[in-house]
């Protein structure tokens, strides 16, 4: 149920946000303030079309990159694994080198 309404929510927080920003859009006579806004009206834009496009995607294409994402992160873990493990051997094979 989570899953389902939270893009909704994040979704109407953007457009707000959206609401909010463009009315003070080039209102200022500083070039920074107007950086700010432009860059604010951005990431509103970028957060409408994220939420919209999770909103819009079919249940496989999410299951599908469940899957993808499943397996990166078992990836990463054997390659950080394997990382830790030649370190370790490092350390054991310093250790023996210093008792000798």
């Amino acid at each position: 149920m989570k899953r389902k309404i939270l893009p909704f929510i994040n979704l109407g927080l953007a457009v707000v946000m959206l609401f909010f920003a463009l009315p003070k859009l080039g209102a200022s006579p500083e070039p920074l303030a107007n950086a700010f806004w432009i860059a604010w009206t951005g990431f509103a834009a970028l957060a409408i079309a994220a939420n919209g496009n999770i909103i819009l995607m079919s249940e496989e294409k999410r299951e599908r990159l469940l899957a993808i994402k499943r397996q990166r992160a078992l990836r990463f873990e054997r390659r950080l694994a394997s990382i830790g493990s030649k370190a370790e051997a490092k350390r054991k094979k310093d250790r023996v080198n210093e008792s000798a």
